[in-house]
């Protein structure tokens, strides 16, 4: 048994201390290095218009390729559906007007919630379970969709509506910079 756990999932947090794996568990949330996630390109100069950030696991991502098979399918906007390595990932989100991404099965939040919006495009993302105890506000700091079809209408709505898109997104990226930085999380923890 351990004294003391930090886990980045709120669920797995509560089900060590239930289950009596150790004496104290904190939600330690990931952080995000503010050095390399950031915003590099301003929204004119944004090549893409969406980017599906998420390999396609079913076993784990059950929605994830209905996702891609859906975006696919909308005319006339510019989609990025590739699996890249590190560097070319921030490229990518940097160069991104919205990026897409979608829970495991667990509906746990994952670290491509800070990655995308401290680099300053807009998140569209189903809801995770620990949204709202991070300080994440939809249509603020990110937006949710709730299905395939919602997620479609909230992609035209938001393309074509590129003041409102930009001003989530530079909400959502202050938001995650000033709260989620690696100096943060290293002060919550000491």
């Amino acid at each position: 048994q351990y004294n003391l756990y930090f886990g980045v999932v709120g669920d797995i947090v509560r089900n060590l201390e239930k289950n009596k794996v150790c004496k104290k568990a904190f939600l330690l949330p990931f952080s995000i290095d503010t050095d390399i996630y950031k915003n590099t390109i301003d929204y004119k100069s944004k090549g893409i218009d969406v980017f599906a950030v998420f390999n396609t696991r079913t076993d784990i991502y059950p929605h994830r390729e209905n996702i891609q098979d859906m975006i696919r399918r909308i005319p006339n906007i510019n989609v990025f559906i590739k699996k890249v390595q590190h560097e070319e990932y921030i490229n990518k989100i940097n160069n991104s007007k919205l990026c897409i991404t979608s829970n495991n099965k667990f509906h746990s939040l994952s670290i491509k919630y800070y990655e995308i919006t401290s680099c300053g495009s807009m998140l569209l993302a189903d809801e995770p379970e620990d949204l709202n105890e991070l300080g994440f506000v939809d249509g603020k700091h990110l937006v949710i969709y709730k299905d395939l079809d919602d997620l479609k209408e909230k992609i035209k709505f938001y393309l074509s509506n590129p003041q409102i898109l930009k001003t989530i997104a530079n909400q959502g990226m202050d938001f995650v910079r000033e709260n989620h930085n690696n100096s943060i999380r290293v002060q919550q923890m000491t």
